[in-house]
């Protein structure tokens, strides 16, 4: 019998310990970059970027109605030391701090994900072009040990769908729809 327990838990712990192996030898980072070309100068821009309380009219996951998640403001209403975090819902929690905030060139902030500590960093950035304004979101950061190895794979490809769907709507806030977009319905129709 003691020999059946024995190669039980070898049976058992074997594949836990590969696992625990593969999450410490893995990366534990997540790294994004994603960008939009909007037809308009980075100062119209600007102000959806920098004031968090805006960022509801293009981040998904602050528009309101967001089933589950609190949002709390502070620090500075808006630019250079406005804070943001959240909490709940699919969003698990966070915060973000503005360091740097320049209309003609975007944001930089720290961010803490699932963490009281500052784990990562971010900006969004502009680029002037004959076109308009290329607008560049990136952000990366490290994630626990072991779970972070194992899980950055859908971290980065979680965010990477997050900032393309966020920034077509950033697009779409600045520039108005477009003449593929239906028209609003009127009440009453």
């Amino acid at each position: 019998m003691k020999k059946i327990l024995g190669c039980v838990a070898i049976g058992c712990l074997t594949p836990l310990a590969a696992l625990v192996i593969l999450g410490l030898v893995l990366p534990g980072e997540w790294s994004v970059e994603r960008s939009v070309l909007i037809d308009a100068p980075p100062e119209a821009i600007h102000p959806l970027v920098e004031n968090f309380h805006r960022w509801g009219e293009w981040v998904q996951s602050h528009a309101e109605g967001t089933p589950d998640t609190t949002i709390t403001y502070s620090g500075a209403q808006q630019g250079k030391d406005a804070v943001v975090a959240w909490e709940g819902g699919a969003v698990g929690t966070g915060r973000l701090h503005i360091l740097e905030s320049d209309p003609a060139h975007g944001i930089q902030y720290e961010s803490a994900i699932e963490s009281q500590r500052v784990n990562g960093s971010g900006s969004i950035s502009f680029i002037r072009t004959d076109q308009g304004t290329q607008v560049i979101w990136k952000d990366g950061g490290k994630l626990p040990p072991v779970v972070g190895g194992l899980f950055s794979w859908f971290v980065n490809a979680g965010l990477e769908k997050q900032f393309a769907s966020d920034l077509a709507r950033l697009k779409k806030a600045v520039e108005g729809p477009t003449p593929a977009d239906p028209a609003p319905e009127k009440p009453g129709e």
